[in-house]
């Protein structure tokens, strides 16, 4: 019940959107599978979809695109507003964090851990969501992730996962589930396996944070996984572990004196690696055809 006092639980309704749809006017910012839609158009596909695999909407620039709903969903649970460390980068220079989640009956999110290193949040506005967890280092049945992560192979969806493995699931010691209704809260750990099944459809908004709990995984991971680091562009990927560590070490000097800040040295791109060769390599890209502009 960590969201009961939420005005959106009794404004955000799904069955009479009028508020939603009038809140989210006429932006075609909210997307889902690829494609672009305005909230009414989402509200009545979801409404009426009967796919196997339905279109669920992701959107994280809601706060942006309809400023409102930002009114609503206030206070965030006092357990997880104490400290977002990403926070001090501003919010224009932090990862993206903080999502709109609207999903029909059967869509979800497969197996998968929260990028960076987070933690996060899921508070339920409206419908119910099957919670599936597996601890970091047990990788759940019919899931088979790359060594580094960076790729998992799994059911094309999550109705899939739960049709083939659910039960062989239920019988691993290290398996936890729930069900989550509106106005419950749901806390994810770092590192954490776990996928999502909307049993109705289902309104929630999910937000991904950085405490002391969570701040070494974090911070090896923009340290260790560079390649991996998301929500952010490729230039600001890059430098984010500088600009995270040196803003804590400003603003949280005591938390940081635990945490090493090893010198990293710049990884050379195969241009600049080539350049300092070039008088003893050389290369050709063999006989050429004509462009193909299709």
């Amino acid at each position: 019940g960590g969201c009961k006092s939420w005005a959106a639980l009794s404004k955000w309704m799904v069955n009479d959107a009028r508020y939603l749809k009038e809140v989210c006017g006429d932006s075609t910012a909210f997307s889902a599978g690829g494609f672009s839609f305005t909230m009414s158009d989402y509200l009545d596909y979801a409404k009426n979809v009967a796919d196997d695999q339905p279109m669920y909407l992701f959107c994280k620039d809601f706060a942006t695109n309809a400023p409102d709903l930002l009114r609503d969903i206030d206070p965030i649970p006092r357990v997880f507003a104490l400290d977002d460390y990403f926070a001090l980068l501003g919010e224009l220079n932090r990862p993206d964090y903080r999502w709109l989640i609207i999903g029909p009956e059967r869509s979800g999110s497969t197996f998968h851990k929260d990028p960076n290193g987070t933690s996060a949040w899921n508070a339920v506005i409206h419908g119910k969501k099957k919670w599936v967890f597996f601890p970091p280092h047990i990788s759940p049945p019919g899931i088979h992730p790359s060594e580094d992560e960076s790729t998992v192979m799994g059911p094309v969806s999550i109705v899939e996962w739960f049709y083939n493995f659910f039960d062989q699931a239920r019988q691993s010691e290290y398996m936890l589930e729930c069900v989550a209704g509106p106005g419950d809260v749901v806390f994810v750990p770092h590192g954490w396996w776990h996928a999502v099944l909307n049993l109705d459809l289902s309104v929630a908004i999910t937000q991904n944070f950085v405490n002391q709990e969570n701040l070494s995984a974090v911070l090896r991971f923009l340290r260790g996984k560079a390649g991996l680091i998301s929500g952010c562009s490729p230039p600001a990927a890059e430098t984010l572990a500088d600009r995270f560590e040196s803003v804590m070490r400003e603003k949280h000097p005591d938390i940081m004196r635990g945490h090493s800040s090893p010198s990293r040295k710049r990884s050379r791109g195969l241009w600049e690696s080539l350049h300092e060769q070039e008088k003893d390599f050389s290369f050709s890209f063999g006989e050429q055809s004509p462009a193909n502009d299709n």
